[in-house]
């Protein structure tokens, strides 16, 4: 059997299977993107109804609450300018908090006119007597007369007219009456409200164009109240009885109109309604459509796009099924060969991956020896600092203890040869004198003792116990800082005597005392007279932070080295004896065994100051 026939047996039942995998798919995947666009018109049908009957629900209640208030009550009773003017000044009022109505009148028994306030650039403005207008040929003041008292009539949603003609540009209008009763309950007149619906309009114009899609508002008849751009709305206020959908589209008009809410897809494209029935009471049954579209090359863009996209993906099954079957049976021979190859460079590279594991095992190991002999170096070295300094208290007192030897072997003599007073006052004095001096140089190697065994317990037992950081300082001053006596540099602490930590004074002290003896190393290499500050407070936080801080005047530190401060074995003193281990184990103490932060800034030429971040009650 021939490679091309090999080849062809193979492809054939995956050309097959492609193909009739593909038809699935693309009948799922074009059912999947109409299903979005389906979700798309329903959510904006949804939206674009709750903003309609949000914003139409109130138009009842505020027309009555007018309607029934006591100030109207008592102006349309005695009629008097004062009673007409509180009026004018209520109705103002409402129009200016409630800005969704562009006029607010009464009208009296014959339909004139007699309040009225228009809203102006969101300003109430009252009418003055010689504009007011007879309005009682209007249908909507017909309408209202008909009502009785708590009853209200709503006239359909159309174009504001003033004296007789449509104002430009154009106001929709909805508007709203109820009669109006003296006290006496005699009949005096109407109260309209004017509702301005072209914010809501607008709003509906703006959904559909933010959402890419034709949102339409139909009136009962099919005339638009929010059109199309290709298309005329209110054109039954201008006689146009050809500018609706029941004629345009007659089709789509049958399917709207005898359902609520549906969606259907014709010639015309895809399309989404629901009927609004206008939440006010009344005898009146008046409702509007809302009618969501898109066009045929929408929906035939849905279902071409799912189409390309399924046919190339098939294409290129075929085509890479046939181009790897055929790379399969090509490399048939060679594969047995890589295989064998393969299991070599295995085997070479758990060898390397050994030998990198042990690498850094001993690595790791030889890091934390360097670190512990760090540790123990620094230890060492307060111990030789201390040891130094007892010679300075211990070696007077011995001096001291041979001068008392010798006064007293003196006064011994005065006694066999005849002792005087003043020999003996003599002798009390030297005395007083040197136990004075004896008890100090005591006191001062008993303090150095004290000092050098609570360090030593800290760093070599790492227990956590409750401590002053003060008391901590001050036992680094007496020892492992004694060296500063002999230096000109200075260093000042600034630490409140109560501030109290439960944590690791051992890390804590060893981490003070590598920051202080660093900046004392690099920091004032051409500076004589050095100023380091340690400061130390409290923060008022929820965790209690404490916040050390050492800064120094010295030379700072350069830009690339800021980076590497706190890398294992960097050092820029190695040729001083730098191991590179002291700010890598400084990071090591806070991070891990303080629970803490540090942060270092530094600017060239002006100093260096490290802020170190810990709980003030650190975790075990």
């Amino acid at each position: 059997m021939t490679l091309r026939t090999t080849h062809l047996r193979l492809v054939l039942p995956w050309v097959l299977l492609t193909v009739v995998v593909t038809y699935f798919v693309y009948q799922q995947s074009s059912d999947n993107d109409l299903a979005v666009l389906t979700q798309k018109h329903e959510n904006i049908i949804a939206e674009a109804s709750a903003n309609l009957y949000r914003s139409l629900g109130s138009l009842s209640r505020d027309t009555l609450f007018l309607a029934n208030h006591p100030l109207t009550r008592d102006a349309v009773s005695d009629e008097t300018i004062s009673s007409r003017v509180k009026l004018e000044t209520r109705f103002s009022y409402f129009s200016e908090s409630a800005q969704s109505y562009d006029q607010i009148r009464w009208l009296d028994e014959q339909g004139h006119e007699a309040i009225r306030i228009n809203l102006i650039d969101g300003k109430a403005k009252a009418v003055s007597d010689q504009y007011l207008q007879d309005k009682n040929d209007r249908y909507y003041v017909k309408e209202g007369f008909k009502k009785v008292y708590g009853e209200v009539y709503f006239s359909p949603l159309d174009l504001n007219v003033e004296a007789g003609e449509i104002e430009r540009p154009y106001k929709p209008i909805i508007r709203s009456v109820t009669p109006v009763q003296d006290q006496s309950g005699n009949h005096k007149g109407l109260i309209v409200l004017n509702f301005k619906a072209k914010p809501i309009l607008d709003a509906l114009q703006e959904l559909g164009s933010r959402a890419n899609l034709e949102l339409t508002l139909l009136n009962s008849e099919g005339y638009w109240l929010v059109s199309p751009p290709q298309q005329k709305p209110w054109a039954f206020m201008f006689d146009m009885p050809q500018e609706r959908l029941s004629v345009s589209n007659p089709n789509s008009w049958v399917k709207i109109s005898a359902n609520n809410a549906g969606s259907f897809i014709n010639s015309k494209g895809y399309w989404h309604f629901q009927r609004i029935n206008l939440p006010w009471s009344g005898s009146e049954v008046r409702y509007w459509y809302l009618v969501v579209h898109s066009d045929r090359a929408t929906l035939n863009h849905v279902r071409s796009r799912a189409l390309y996209t399924c046919a190339g993906v098939a294409l290129l099954l075929i085509l890479m099924s046939g181009y790897f079957s055929w790379r399969t049976l090509s490399i048939s021979a060679a594969r047995d060969r890589a295989r064998a190859n393969l299991e070599l460079k295995k085997l070479e590279l758990e060898q390397s991956n050994n030998a990198l594991a042990y690498s850094l095992d001993t690595l790791q190991k030889t890091q934390a020896d360097l670190i512990e002999t760090g540790k123990l170096s620094s230890l060492g070295m307060m111990v030789a600092g201390v040891a130094h300094e007892l010679n300075t208290p211990i070696g007077a007192a011995l001096m001291t203890i041979s001068s008392l030897e010798h006064d007293s072997t003196q006064l011994e003599q005065a006694f066999k040869t005849g002792l005087k007073r003043s020999d003996v006052d003599v002798y009390f004095q030297q005395f007083h004198q040197g136990a004075t001096l004896l008890k100090k140089n005591l006191d001062r190697a008993a303090l150095l003792v004290h000092s050098f065994k609570q360090l030593a317990v800290d760093r070599t037992s790492e227990e956590k116990r409750t401590f002053k950081l003060r008391e901590l300082i001050d036992d680094l001053l007496s020892t492992t800082w004694l060296k500063l006596k002999k230096e000109s540099h200075t260093l000042e602490v600034d630490v409140p005597d109560d501030l109290e930590l439960t944590s690791f004074p051992g890390a804590l002290g060893q981490v003070l005392e590598n920051l202080v003896n660093n900046a004392l190393k690099h920091a004032f290499l051409h500076k004589n007279h050095g100023r380091i500050i340690l400061q130390a407070e409290q923060l008022n936080d929820e965790d209690n932070t404490v916040v050390i801080m050492i800064s120094d005047n010295g030379e700072g530190i350069a830009e690339e080295v800021m980076n590497k401060v706190f890398d294992p074995f960097f050092t820029t003193a190695r040729g001083r004896g730098g191991t590179g281990l002291g700010m890598h184990l400084v990071q090591q103490l806070v991070s891990r065994v303080l629970r803490g932060t540090i942060k270092l800034e530094s600017t060239l030429g002006e100093g260096t100051t490290v802020t170190v971040q810990l709980p003030r009650m650190a975790q075990a």
